[in-house]
């Protein structure tokens, strides 16, 4: 008997079950997806109006966006698919002063699923990656080596509007997402699985590099007609300062954002 394929619009899932046992094995398809990726900070902090506080001691930081647009376009933070992760915080320290800021980087990145809805049924795995490719100095429980700043992995809702640009400071009272995360990184950081579906390496560079599962949301998101999935890499420290720390720490890292790597039939 001779197997044909003809006018099955969906042969290539089926082939075993046309009849063709002796047909040679199916190889997966890799479809990727290059992310947007932006930066988004927020600037707040605590004023003390009972100790002198007219010097400061060290000199405060430029303002995030003022930090961001003085790089030169050369620089990492600035790279294609990179962005900023972690926490710049400052403490003046003169003559007492328990003046604190303390601002906070997140990465926020975005697959278009538009191109890509006709592979409803046929995915059978799928990988985003990341890394973390310039670290600060350790220092601190918050600011580790292998991760620097990094800190949880976030799904945030569909249709969340792309920042306009590469870098946002966002209002003062702003928040970021807390819920939907993903996973977290482990502090101190370890190698291998480190959450169901999720794994992480050293890269060999000093950072550390993280790959994460997505089928089930990839498969997910097709069936229900998404048209993007969009995440958050976190700072491993973003409560909000409630006392003065002892000494100013730039935690400010770099990640790369890899592309999404859909298999299919």
């Amino acid at each position: 008997m001779r197997c044909t394929l003809a006018g099955l619009s969906l042969a290539l899932v089926s082939i075993a079950a046309l009849g063709c046992p002796n047909s040679p094995p199916i190889t997966p398809l890799t479809t990727t997806l290059d992310p947007s990726v932006r930066t988004l900070a927020i600037r707040q902090g605590l004023v003390d109006p009972t100790n002198d506080c007219s010097v400061a001691t060290p000199p405060a930081p430029p303002a995030p966006d003022a930090w961001y647009n003085a790089l030169p376009i050369s620089a990492p933070q600035k790279t294609l698919n990179n962005g900023v992760v972690g926490f710049n915080v400052w403490r003046n320290t003169h003559d007492g002063c328990l003046e604190t800021r303390q601002d906070l980087y997140r990465t926020r990145f975005a697959y278009d699923l538009s191109g890509v809805q006709n592979l409803k049924g046929l995915v059978t795995g799928a990988e985003l990656t990341f890394s973390a490719v310039v670290m600060p100095a350790p220092s601190g429980s918050f600011c580790q080596a292998m991760t620097g700043g990094g800190g949880s992995l976030f799904r945030l809702p569909v249709g969340t509007p792309a920042p306009p640009s590469s870098f946002t400071l966002l209002p003062a009272a702003s928040q970021f997402a807390t819920s939907s995360r993903v996973f977290g990184m482990t502090l101190p950081w370890v190698p291998g699985a480190i959450s169901p579906g999720v794994t992480t390496a050293a890269t060999g560079s000093g950072g550390a590099s993280f790959t994460v599962d997505l089928k089930n949301q990839v498969q997910g998101a097709l069936n229900q007609g998404v048209g993007d999935m969009t995440f958050e890499i976190s700072g491993s420290d973003e409560a909000r300062a409630t006392i003065s720390p002892p000494g100013s720490t730039d935690c400010r890292t770099v990640y790369k954002v890899g592309p999404l790597a859909i298999k299919h039939l």
